[in-house]
């Protein structure tokens, strides 16, 4: 009975976030500054873990294809295998690392600091105000620098 309780809450909560999702007011300085965030300050990182990977799969094949006479091979093959498999994966990864956790201590600091049951007491919406600009926006925001992240980690390895 508690999990259907349960399931029940999670799809008010859903249905309450999806609503805000869609109303106005969008905040463009905002949007401006978690593309900022999650696009543009990641990528130390994704082109440092792309070009390591390219190095260690380069180093790895070139073992492989000297055994069998292929060394022309391994351009080709780290350059496809960056850019269709593991650029994506890659960058991926990275973004969820990096800006995912400190989304999540931002939320984990509003909850400790009371921030949220301030917010709950002057009656305003929380999920507007707390949830939606913190957790549901930034992932539609990775979705608009993915393209460009993906494209950075598979040029850093090949």
């Amino acid at each position: 009975m508690r999990q259907i309780l349960k399931m029940g809450r999670m799809g008010i909560f859903l249905a309450k976030s999806l609503s805000c999702c869609a109303s106005p007011p969008i905040k463009v300085p905002l949007i401006l500054k978690q593309i900022q965030f999650i696009g543009y300050q990641s990528l130390l990182v994704i082109f440092l873990t792309g070009a390591f990977t390219g190095m260690v799969l380069g180093y790895q094949g070139f073992n492989t294809l000297s055994r069998f006479g292929s060394d022309a091979f391994l351009g080709p093959m780290v350059g496809l295998a960056l850019i269709k498999e593991m650029g994506p994966v890659i960058s991926a990864l990275m973004v969820t690392g990096r800006a995912g956790s400190s989304i999540t201590a931002e939320i984990g600091i509003m909850r400790i600091s009371e921030q949220i049951d301030a917010l709950q007491l002057m009656g305003l919406n929380l999920i507007a105000i707390s949830w939606l600009p913190i957790s549901l926006q930034p992932s539609s925001r990775f979705r608009c620098s993915r393209p460009f992240l993906t494209w950075w980690a598979s040029s850093a390895g090949t």
